[in-house]
């Protein structure tokens, strides 16, 4: 009995750690980011040769 209630335990800190993990990397995913100039894309990651762009207020990889 007490080797279920351990693995629980240890199951639900594995998955509160998970879902913190996968929160913490959300706003990177995001398609654009909202822009002003094209200064405010300069640490937007873009897949080379594409070049982060301020376009329409948000920021694109062209």
């Amino acid at each position: 009995m007490t080797q279920i209630l351990k693995f629980v335990s240890v199951m639900i800190i594995f998955l509160s750690v998970f879902s913190k993990l996968v929160y913490s990397s959300k706003p990177t995913t995001t398609p654009y980011w909202p822009c002003n100039t094209r200064a405010d894309c300069l640490y937007k990651e873009c897949d080379y040769p594409a070049k982060p762009f301020c376009v329409s207020s948000k920021c694109l990889c062209v």
